[in-house]
């Protein structure tokens, strides 16, 4: 039976060193298995970090992205204040210019109604002056008609006394005619 169990253990040997050798070149591959997890896992734990880096990165840049927008937003709405201040001023300055350009016609419009006025008045003391002068040559001329009139009627009183002075003579020649005849 040792003999057997020599040839047993012969028997044995061969498949049992045939799988020392599968088992070491299992380990082998297990082990090179192992590296690679161990690699991969680096990896993954490398790209994982670059990742949540990457992410944090990002982030951080689009807080700054975000906080650059609203510095923007906030000098735009400052830029559209100031564009409204200034189109509000220059809104004023033109209404400041049209009311000056108003005051300065208004200045000319009122001198040149004073020159009117001016001139108005000096026709008027003109026609005063001509009214004045033919009022006096007209109550000259009527006093020189009433003068005339009343020099006239003088005249015809007497014309009428010498009348009546030659009616009585006619009718006194009449009368002594009348009788010597």
């Amino acid at each position: 039976m040792k003999q057997e169990s020599s040839v047993e253990r012969e028997d044995i040997k061969e498949p049992f060193s045939e799988m020392n050798i599968k088992a070491e070149k299992f380990d082998v591959i297990l082990s090179n298995l192992k590296k690679i997890r161990s690699s991969l896992e680096e990896r993954v734990a490398k790209e994982k970090s670059d990742k949540l880096e990457a992410r944090v990165a990002d982030e951080k840049l689009q807080a700054s992205l975000l906080a650059e927008l609203e510095k923007i937003r906030q000098e735009k709405s400052a830029a559209e204040q100031k564009a409204a201040l200034f189109e509000d001023m220059y809104n004023r300055g033109k209404q400041k210019e049209l009311y000056n350009l108003q005051a300065a016609l208004c200045v000319a419009t009122e001198g040149q109604m004073k020159n009117k006025e001016e001139e108005l008045n000096s026709i008027i003391m003109e026609l005063r002056k001509n009214y004045a002068s033919l009022q006096e040559k007209f109550t000259k001329e009527e006093a020189d008609k009433l003068e005339q009139r009343s020099l006239q009627n003088g005249q015809i009183r007497i014309l009428q006394k010498q009348l009546v002075t030659a009616e009585e003579k006619l009718q006194l020649y009449e009368g002594k005619n009348v009788r010597g005849h």
